[in-house]
């Protein structure tokens, strides 16, 4: 189950989809940073609407969030993974949306420290 701490960003939306995006050190700890997919409407066509990514800010111990995208067509699955940006390993995420022509384009994300960036401009 998702942490209390990212639960309670939900805003009264359903969680449909997480995914923890990589573990970050924290004093003695190791704390995971989040992806998640969430959907307003009960019965949507679509699985998801938004996406949100959670990261763990050590100074102030808490979740922030990263990154944040409303207004989608979203369908699973929410995969996670790694990519090499510039001789650097970072954990990386890609959302498939549907547009109004009924394709599926796949959008690949990277998270760099705290910035989460399209894979196509990090690189």
């Amino acid at each position: 189950a998702l942490p209390f701490e990212v639960a309670q960003y939900a805003e009264g939306r359903a969680v449909t989809a997480w995914q923890v995006l990589n573990l970050v050190p924290d004093g003695d700890q190791m704390k995971p940073q989040f992806v998640w997919a969430t959907s307003g409407t009960v019965g949507s066509p679509y699985d998801f609407d938004g996406i949100r990514v959670f990261t763990w800010n050590t100074a102030r111990d808490r979740y922030e969030t990263a990154y944040r995208q409303g207004n989608l067509k979203g369908v699973y699955p929410l995969v996670v993974g790694r990519e090499n940006v510039r001789d650097v390993e970072v954990p990386s995420f890609s959302v498939t949306t549907v547009d109004g022509a009924g394709n599926r384009p796949t959008r690949r994300f990277v998270l760099q420290g705290h910035f989460v960036r399209r894979l196509e401009q990090a690189r």
